[in-house]
């Protein structure tokens, strides 16, 4: 059970760190 907390967990913050990024990319763009 605790594993699958952290591998959610993990997987959130990986998403929010690509859409962090995309949005840094997107502003260097303009």
């Amino acid at each position: 059970m605790l594993l699958m907390l952290l591998m959610l967990l993990m997987l959130l913050i990986l998403l929010l760190l690509l859409q962090l990024q995309m949005m840094m990319m997107r502003m260097r763009l303009i």
